[in-house]
């Protein structure tokens, strides 16, 4: 779960790191299920300490491996993961004041700057195609379709949004 409150995604009040074990609540065992039922790619990140390996572990059961990207703010959460499983692609997750494309291990695929920062940088893009990245920015606010818009016409690979549409 992405928010840090239930309300936007279930409705319910409350704070998800508050909730208990919740059986009306799915889980990510049971979205990788639905996922791999529809063949939907998934792209979960990586914000706890010491999950690599439950990640890791959920993506293999439901043979999502190929269907997977892991994305992570924090480089050594990268790293264990493509230490248990080097064919999973990985997305290094850019901080917002990050405008300039700092040097990566050669095992990051995707860099994910905030949507924001290449309306600073534009050329982000092009320096991480140069390197042979894909560019999959977030949005920390400005998500509207003329910040998409924009986003395609510099070349973005993808993009990672809350509320699409």
């Amino acid at each position: 779960m992405h928010d840090s409150f239930l309300r936007r995604t279930t409705g319910r009040p409350g704070r998800v790191e508050n909730t208990l074990y919740d059986p009306s609540l799915p889980t990510f065992d049971d979205f990788l299920k639905l996922a791999r039922e529809h063949n939907i790619r998934v792209f979960p990140e990586i914000k706890g300490r010491h999950i690599e390996a439950q990640i890791v572990e959920s993506i293999y059961a439901h043979g999502m491996q190929d269907h997977s990207v892991i994305s992570s703010f924090s480089s050594r959460a990268l790293q264990k993961v493509h230490q248990l499983a080097p064919e999973i692609p990985l997305c290094q997750l850019l901080y917002p004041w990050e405008l300039v494309l700092r040097p990566l291990p050669d095992d990051i695929a995707i860099v994910a700057p905030m949507a924001e920062a290449l309306l600073l940088n534009p050329w982000i893009v092009r320096q991480a195609h140069s390197r042979g990245r894909q560019v999959w920015p977030w949005f920390a606010g400005l998500e509207n379709r003329g910040t998409v818009a924009y986003l395609e016409s510099l070349g973005v690979d993808g993009i990672i949004m809350d509320r699409v549409g």
